[in-house]
């Protein structure tokens, strides 16, 4: 049961400004126009424009004096009047004004920044309105405002999984009829207000440029366009130094923060945090030793950039700078600046693995929204509790991630109604992350594709960084499905869109798709180290951890071991002597291709270090990573022979679980069941094995329904394998065909690595039931299938089926050709494991001695079992083990064929010993074919009574075993026993 690594990826989307869509023609624009509508003006973004409440009082006549002039200009309003309904207009300005008057009063201070931004679409809309009907010429051009935000606000992102999640927005700088779809017309109105500035400008350097040029550039910024929002900033730039000279301003301060957003959006982390640092250096500048909302804005982007980088502890340092300076400003009052960067610090907590501390920031900040907002639907608290569902995932509380994230849809729906909108979208990406964290790979799907399909709709033919995002994570849901070629597709379409918005610049969204095609992981890997330099950064040390999965999954152990070292070392760097997730995430990663290359006892330390790690970190609670490792760590215990120990790590693994999530089914149980019931079958206790695994194939087909899924397959491969050792070869059969055909359906005309292990195990059920040519046609399509998966290069799944067709071509008689498969299969594992010690390796070197006894070459024979004996003893120490017991087994046959009598009966007492300490009292398969062999020995050296016990004890056993059905091992020992009773009779 693999655990996924943690990593980090960023994407944006904004939150909603505006409450009404444009109308499509002039006959609606009544609708916008309501009194109650402008009196419903929702507050902008938490970290809207802070202003002075002299701008407010200014702000207030300045509307005054410019409503007057259109109220007192009775010509252009009655011929307005005329297309509208009945004063429209008049209700605007009147709404507009008495929200100005209120601004100004000091109890509404906290409303002054949401306020004013409003008030400056409003009159925007107005113009956009009056257009079509008001001859420009009558309209003096300075009638409306041309205004922007002096003042920015922070600009938050979440950082959550690299290869998967986007983060929620928390505020904007956008009207929502822009967010929601329409930034292609607002750029086209921008862009005509700044082609009517510069015709009545002229050529001079003028502040309305200025302005439009720094709006452009957040539009732009909006729609994906970082190279010309950087464009439009830098120009805007350029014309406020030129207007202010070498003079602090706060506009060049304003345009220096959102350059800053801009570089940050684009991967340039350096240059965003030198924009920035310029940015809070000019405002410290202008406003002296006071706290000032600025300075705290943008400490808190410097906290976002930081966060970014890696660098928890400065992002940290500026967050918690932030919101002193707000808490400072704001006194005991509850407000949105407060909530804003408590946000942020959830966000940096839970990027530095402190889950309990991310989510006490979290409530929080989603208190201090709820007590500003009351009963109302607000995107802030919808934003929030999207960060909660994140935090209670990370948690591994699906359950509870997957309430907050519904109740976050659930707003935003009620917020956004029919609309397309970013925000549902990045929620709907969220909810198909937990859908694949909990196996419903089909719901993950269905979020994911209601994900995409929004954001084309609300981006159009644009390629934009969301939509890269949701292709990505659609990658890897299709990928887990083990659609291949699905998941191709999607990736390779997320990587063009990435390159298209990047051009040749090294970016991190472009390494993570790279890392996930997986053909090109070093490529992902020195783009990170090219965007990084030297410094150890988790992005770098995140690909390393995805390269070492990557190469074990190819088979290349030592490259996996290699990879996931430096990512150990690197985090070990970054995290200095704290416990943190990432390094206990690798150390488990490290164990999994330890216990793969058959160095047990390597594994079982990076484990049980990974064990020791999360513990310290999670407390006495039981937790989804901790019940992770107990399996992982039950694994490694049944590898290495230790079934009890195996049993007690896995049921304890099952019980946490299920503390975890209650009485309800879960991926994490089936696995453990299905695990239960490997260990179960390695004991022989084939009962217990197949109530494990039908408990968990029940568990599974609960969770999935009746859709095929490969967890079912791979539960009823087990059964058939269960089925198969207790010689029920016909069940065998129908579990493994099931499975078969499940794969088929799922992956269809692909070749794929769970239909050719079925095709082998069938092989093998083919085999003992003696119809060795359809044994002979499944172990073949299984090698044809792995080589067609794995090419020329070696692997241990082909190798495994020439070991299987070894074995087949001998109970065929044909000793050369099972000579040549186990010799091909020998090579192949020396070539994966080098010079060490492996299990893999012994296996085959046991069946080549067994080859060599059938063609008469005891010798031969001797020298390879005794090879497979003393590498067991190597792996396994002096513990006793199964496959040290099959080899002395193997050995005692080899001697009795060479007249050795007491040699085969010391091999084979030595067997009978160590299974009988394996097993304790309970009868095992492996335990009556030593009692029958001995009794062959004992026949042998002429004592009967002897060979007659074992016999009998061997008879009794298997009819123990296998009960009223015919079995080989029943009808092999009763015909010896004939045998034995006859030489008696003769004797008499």
């Amino acid at each position: 049961m693999a655990e996924p690594a943690e990593s980090a990826e960023v994407s944006t989307s904004q939150q909603t400004l505006w409450a009404g869509e444009r109308p499509k023609k002039e006959g609606e624009l009544h609708s916008l126009a309501s009194f109650g509508t402008i009196l419903k003006f929702r507050t902008i973004r938490n970290c809207a424009s802070h202003t002075h409440p002299r701008d407010v009082i200014d702000l207030e006549e300045a509307l005054e004096e410019e409503a007057g002039d259109m109220w007192g200009d009775a010509s252009i309003i009655v011929k307005c009047a005329k297309d509208l309904s009945h004063g429209s207009i008049f209700d605007v300005f009147e709404a507009v004004r008495s929200c100005a008057h209120d601004m100004a009063r000091m109890e509404a201070q906290q409303n002054w920044g949401p306020a004013s931004g409003q008030i400056i679409c409003a009159m925007r809309r107005v113009e956009e309105m009056l257009k079509p009907l008001l001859l420009l010429e009558e309209v003096r051009k300075s009638s409306l405002p041309t205004t922007r935000p002096r003042h920015q606000g922070p600009h938050v992102q979440s950082v959550t999984d690299e290869s998967w999640t986007r983060g929620h927005p928390e505020d904007s700088d956008l009207p929502e009829a822009i967010v929601g779809g329409n930034l292609t017309a607002e750029l086209q109105k921008l862009e005509q207000e700044l082609l009517e500035q510069q015709n009545k400008y002229g050529n001079r350097v003028h502040p309305d440029i200025a302005a439009t040029l720094h709006e452009l550039g957040e539009v732009s910024r909006e729609a994906g366009d970082f190279p010309e929002a950087k464009q439009y900033l830098e120009e805007s730039l350029r014309m406020n130094r030129s207007l202010h000279g070498d003079r602090d301003h706060p506009d060049i301060a304003a345009t220096l923060h959102a350059l800053g957003g801009v570089s940050r959006d684009a991967g340039d982390l350096p240059e965003a945090k030198q924009y920035l640092e310029e940015s809070l250096r000019m405002k410290r500048s202008l406003h002296g030793d006071r706290d000032h909302p600025d300075i705290a804005a943008t400490l808190h982007a410097l906290g976002t950039v930081s966060r970014d980088a890696g660098d928890f502890p400065e992002a940290k340092q500026y967050l918690e700078e932030s919101l002193r300076m707000n808490r400072s400003l704001h006194g005991d009052r509850d407000h949105p600046d407060i909530a804003v960067t408590l946000h942020a610090l959830g966000g940096v907590s839970q990027a530095a693995g402190d889950l309990p501390e991310a989510k006490q920031h979290l409530e929080e900040s989603l208190r201090i929204k709820r007590s500003l907002h009351g009963d109302r639907d607000h995107p802030g608290i919808a934003a929030t509790l999207h960060a909660l569902g994140g935090v209670s995932r990370a948690a591994g509380d699906l359950p509870e991630a997957k309430q907050h994230l519904e109740e976050s849809l659930r707003m935003e729906r009620s917020l956004h109604g029919d609309r397309d909108h970013p925000d549902i979208a990045v929620t709907l990406h969220e909810l198909g992350g937990v859908s694949l964290d909990a196996g419903d790979l089909p719901e993950a799907k269905q979020h994911l594709e209601e994900c995409l399909r929004m954001e084309r709709s609300v981006h159009g033919d644009r390629d934009h960084p969301d939509i890269a995002t949701t292709l990505h994570a659609l990658g890897t849901v299709s990928r887990a499905a083990g659609d291949l070629q699905e998941a191709k597709q999607h990736l390779e379409e997320s990587l063009r869109m990435n390159r298209s918005l990047h051009g040749d610049r090294d970016h991190p969204d472009i390494a993570a798709a790279l890392r996930a095609l997986g053909t090109v992981s070093r490529e992902s890997l020195r783009m990170k180290r090219s965007l990084h330099g030297d410094r150890d950064h988790p992005g770098i040390a995140a690909t390393l951890h995805a390269l070492g999965t990557v190469s074990q999954a190819a088979g290349d152990l030592p490259e996996a071991k290699q990879h996931l070292e430096e990512s150990l070392r690197m985090e070990r760097s970054l995290h200095g002597d704290r416990d943190h997730p990432d390094i206990a995430v690798t150390l488990h990663e490290l164990g999994g291709v330890s216990r793969a290359a058959g160095d047990l006892p390597e594994a079982k330390q990076y484990l049980e270090e990974s064990l020791r790690m999360k513990r310290s970190l999670h407390g006495d609670r039981d937790h989804p990573g901790i019940a992770a490792t107990l399996h992982a760590l039950g694994t490694v215990s049944q590898a290495a022979g230790d079934l009890p120990e195996a049993k007690q790590h896995l049921e304890e693994s099952l019980r946490m679980n299920r503390s975890v999530h209650g009485d309800r089914d879960h991926p994490d149980m089936a696995a453990t069941l299905h695990a239960l019931g490997g260990v179960s079958r390695a004991a022989g206790d084939l009962p217990e094995a197949k109530h494990n695994l039908e408990e968990s194939l029940q568990m599974k087909r609960s969770l999935h329904g009746d859709r095929d899924h490969p967890d079912i397959a791979a539960t009823l491969h087990a059964l058939g394998r269960v089925s198969q050792a207790a010689g029920d070869l016909q069940e065998a059969k129908q579990h493994l065909e099931e499975s078969l055909r499940m794969d088929r359906s799922l992956y269809g005309d692909q070749d794929h690595p769970g239909i050719a292990v079925t095709l082998h195990a069938l092989g093998g059920v083919s085999r003992d039931a003696g119809d060795l040519p359809e044994a002979k046609q499944y172990l073949e399509e299984s090698l044809r299938m792995n080589r067609s998966l794995h090419g020329d290069r070696d692997h241990p799944d082909i190798a495994a089926t020439l070991h299987e067709l070894g074995g087949m071509s001998r109970d065929a008689g044909d000793l050369p050709e099972a000579k040549q498969h186990l010799e091909e299969s020998l090579r192949m594992k020396r070539s994966l494991h080098g010079d060490r010690d492996h299990p893999g390796i012994a296996a085959t070197l046991h069946e080549l001695g067994t080859v060599s006894e059938a063609a008469g070459d005891l010798p031969e024979a001797k020298q390879h079992l005794e090879e497979s004996l003393r590498m067991d003893r190597s792996l396994y120490g002096d513990r006793d083990h199964p496959d040290i017991a099959t080899t002395l087994h193997a050995l005692g046959g080899v001697s009795l064929a060479a007249g050795d009598l007491p040699e085969a009966k010391r091999h084979l007492e030595e067997s009978l010993r160590m299974k009988r300490s394996l097993h304790g009292d309970r009868d095992h398969p492996g335990i009556p074919t030593t009692l029958h062999a001995l009794g062959g020995v004992s026949l042998a050296a002429g004592d009967l009574p002897e060979a007659k016990q074992y016999l009998e004890e061997s008879l009794r056993m298997n009819r123990s075993l296998h009960g009223d059905r015919d079995h080989p091992g029943i009808s092999g020992t009763l015909h010896v026993l004939g045998g034995v009773i006859l030489q008696k009779q003769s004797s008499i």
